[in-house]
């Protein structure tokens, strides 16, 4: 009869520690998104859409389409498979603040990057070095523009037309 109760208290116990056990790998997987996360105002800082806006008209007088915060993997293929891996994490969390496409085929033709006072520190100087460097080397023009409180739509313009005859 002993025997018989404490193999009863055994699988009691057993089974309230795999309970716990249990609870606690599925709270483990458990987030509280709304708590984690909140929407945006916009998905461009302040700087960029005021930019933006004059862009938004000169795309549509070039009949050209613009995107924003296009990802350089999603313009940029990796070719080297050997080191797949490699050069894919190095382009992969990366942006272009804008880029101007073909109306038609929406191929990229030329990226601009809006360079405000953080492009100024040493870091960003060689990201921005690095971006260059791989979208010049496949064949994207890459036209900074400096951060302004006012941008004329006609300067713009006449930046952006010199920058596509460059293009092939």
């Amino acid at each position: 009869m002993e025997t018989i109760i404490i193999t009863l208290i055994a699988i009691i116990f057993i089974g309230i520690l795999f309970k716990i056990i249990e609870t606690k790998l599925s709270n483990k997987n458990k987030y509280n998104y709304a708590t984690a996360y909140k929407d945006v105002d916009s998905i461009l800082t302040k700087a960029e859409l005021k930019f933006y806006d004059t862009l938004y008209d000169v795309c549509n007088d070039l009949d050209i389409t613009l995107f924003t915060k296009v990802r350089v993997a999603d313009i940029v293929k990796v070719k080297n498979k050997d080191n797949y891996l490699t050069y894919f994490n190095k382009i992969s969390c990366k942006h272009i603040d804008f880029v101007l496409c073909d109306n038609a085929t929406l191929k990229p033709l030329v990226c601009l990057e809006l360079d405000d006072r953080s492009h100024y520190r040493k870091d960003r100087m060689e990201r921005d070095k690095f971006i260059d460097e791989v979208l010049n080397s496949i064949g994207y023009e890459v036209v900074h523009i400096p951060c302004k409180y006012k941008y004329d739509k006609e300067d713009v313009k006449l930046e952006l037309q010199n920058a596509l005859k460059n293009v092939s």
